[in-house]
């Protein structure tokens, strides 16, 4: 489930929502706005448990 950010204009509030559809209306938790603008935001990097890099990796940088 993607997770967006928001910006009221009403209010200035940042706020991050799970949408489960593209076109749901998502109104600001703090005023109540329904028009609120989306953030561009950077996709989130994700890493293994371990430090080494993912993947199945048992560690290092992964290039040979």
């Amino acid at each position: 489930m993607p997770v967006y950010a928001f910006r009221c204009p009403k209010c200035g509030h940042k706020f991050e929502e799970f949408v489960l559809r593209v076109g749901k209306t998502v109104p600001c938790p703090r005023c109540g706005e329904e028009k609120v603008e989306h953030e561009v935001t950077a996709p989130a990097a994700h890493r293994g448990r371990d430090s080494g890099g993912g993947c199945g990796s048992t560690g290092g940088s992964g290039f040979r």
